[in-house]
């Protein structure tokens, strides 16, 4: 073997071991960024409910004044948070009064109440032993009432309308035991808008 043939092998020997241990790093960077990727994925939980209402039918609910009508309000957690949660009604007014009334159960407390723009709105919290209450993930709330009373209207009104019930849930996480349930929805559900 000549001298030049001797060179251009060992060179062409070398340039493929190059080859080789180049790619195998490169391969190894992309593995080791994809790892990386992996390692510090953190899955996050959520804050679902679901808000069941039940008058019996489902047809509207038919206004006799002064008479009372079935009417089941409930929430389930659905989510994977514990949560604190909250009801607004919203009931029509006629002439200043609300057309219907609800009492709720020893599980729910008000903790607003006004009336504007031709509505009484109420806000009820979940509570226990009269302490706002997280809804652990995955159960149900007692229900809120059972049952509500129309106003018993002295005169023929002409009235369409409809009432309207929202809840919300608050995760408890990043409250301290200091602050009540009626101070969190004052502070996050007010202040963030609904």
């Amino acid at each position: 073997m000549t001298i030049i043939k001797r060179i251009l092998s060992i060179s062409a020997g070398l340039s493929l071991l190059l080859l080789l241990f180049g790619s195998s790093t490169l391969l190894g960077i992309l593995t080791d960024r994809v790892e990386d990727a992996l390692e510090y994925y953190l899955p996050a939980g959520n804050v679902g409910i679901a808000l069941v209402v039940d008058n019996g039918s489902e047809d509207a609910i038919q206004i006799v004044p002064n008479q009372t009508t079935p009417l089941s309000i409930n929430i389930t957690n659905i989510g994977s948070k514990d949560c604190y949660v909250f009801v607004k009604m919203m009931i029509p007014e006629i002439s200043g009064h609300p057309i219907l009334s609800l009492t709720p159960t020893g599980n729910w407390m008000i903790i607003e109440n006004q009336s504007s723009d031709g509505y009484a709105t109420a806000v009820y919290q979940y509570v226990v032993d009269g302490e706002g209450k997280a809804l652990e993930a995955g159960l149900d709330t007692p229900e809120m009432v059972s049952e509500a009373r129309f106003y018993d209207f002295d005169t023929m009104v002409d009235f369409s309308g409809e009432m309207r019930i929202v809840a919300y849930a608050v995760q408890t996480d990043g409250f301290d035991g200091e602050m009540s349930a009626s101070d969190i929805w004052t502070s996050v559900v007010t202040a963030v808008g609904e």
